[in-house]
């Protein structure tokens, strides 16, 4: 009999200041194909800056961000969210998990199933339990309101 995988805790913190700046994370199931609301949101004396918290089960997901500084400057985004696991990601868009073992002093690092790569191949990592990877391919349909309007249509495949 299999264990049930645990959920593990996701955050992003999000603000608003109210003189421009805005800051909001929203995280969308790729299975069920909608938005995952945050378990919980704690925020600040003030209300401006919050954190919004997720119970997450290992897997993939669709997240997306509107980052907005006080000048107007957009810093917006959207990405492959990868909970459960410590990974890389190669550059041709290929996520693997990483083991323990890391041989980062020697330039290149190992994955679970004991491949090593070095990191000229490597586009992005996480050393946590998540992080956001690059998205590669289409914006899944169901997301593509959710992103802020300075990502333009040619950037995620209309």
């Amino acid at each position: 009999m299999s264990e049930k995988p645990k959920p593990i805790i996701v955050s992003f913190s999000g603000r608003f200041t109210g003189k421009g700046a805005y800051t909001q994370y929203r995280i969308f199931s790729l299975r069920k194909c909608q938005e995952i609301k945050p378990h919980r949101t704690e925020s600040s004396k003030s209300g401006n800056h919050w954190t919004d918290y997720w119970h997450l089960l290992p897997g993939k997901y669709f997240v997306c961000w509107q980052d907005v500084s006080n000048t107007g400057k957009h810093r917006c985004g959207y990405g492959l969210l990868v909970v459960g696991s410590k990974f890389i990601q190669l550059d041709n868009g290929e996520v693997k998990p990483v083991s323990d073992v890391h041989s980062e002093a020697y330039g290149s690092i190992i994955v679970a199933d004991g491949t090593e790569y070095h990191w000229s191949k490597i586009k992005a990592w996480s050393d946590k339990e998540y992080g956001i990877a690059e998205w590669v391919g289409d914006v899944p349909e169901f997301a593509k309101k959710a992103l802020c309007e300075c990502i333009s249509p040619r950037e995620y495949g209309f």
